[in-house]
């Protein structure tokens, strides 16, 4: 019952915040809708519904760590990652000194599970004190690692958002 009441909540403020955009840009709207839309048929699939009885999950979602408010794409250590399925959209950035990365903070929205593997590994990077060639390693296994949980085909877009902000930001270094 718990779980249900925090998907309906998340429902109803993506609702308010359509009907507000609503007049203000019919483009971004029909995002929020499209993404009300997708959690609605990812509730009626109850096989999806597995990652949100991890409390780790919606700890990471509820108080994500390292997240910043910032513009999109205005620095040059920066990898966006999209969902254009859904509408998650978060960005990576790295603070890097002599290769070593001396901080790791992200900006985004999106689902529970965009936002706790974004949480996740940014703490990650920072608490392992990672350099850059270590993290060229990297593969979405360590993602699915951190997340702890199973990842059904519906979500993958989602749980691997964080490892394309990091492939992106990647490429640029």
């Amino acid at each position: 019952m718990k779980i249900i009441v925090f998907v309906l909540n998340e429902f109803l403020e993506l609702f308010k915040k359509s009907l507000a955009l609503y007049y203000q840009n019919v483009q971004t709207c029909q995002v929020f809708i499209k993404t009300l839309i997708y959690n609605i048929i990812y509730i009626i699939d109850m096989d999806n519904l597995d990652f949100l009885y991890e409390e780790n999950i919606l700890e990471h979602y509820r108080n994500p760590k390292n997240k910043v408010e910032r513009d999109f794409g205005v620095c040059e250590t920066c990898g966006i990652g999209e969902n254009i399925d859904c509408g998650d959209r978060a960005e990576l950035f790295l603070e890097i000194v002599d290769g070593n990365i001396v901080n790791a903070t992200w900006s985004g929205n999106g689902c529970a599970i965009s936002q706790a593997g974004m949480s996740m590994m940014t703490e990650k990077i920072k608490n392992d004190r990672i350099n850059i060639q270590d993290l060229k390693l990297w593969s979405p296994a360590i993602i699915y690692n951190l997340l702890g949980v199973q990842i059904s085909p519906a979500r993958v877009n989602c749980a691997l958002l964080s490892y394309k902000c990091l492939e992106n930001v990647l490429k640029k270094i």
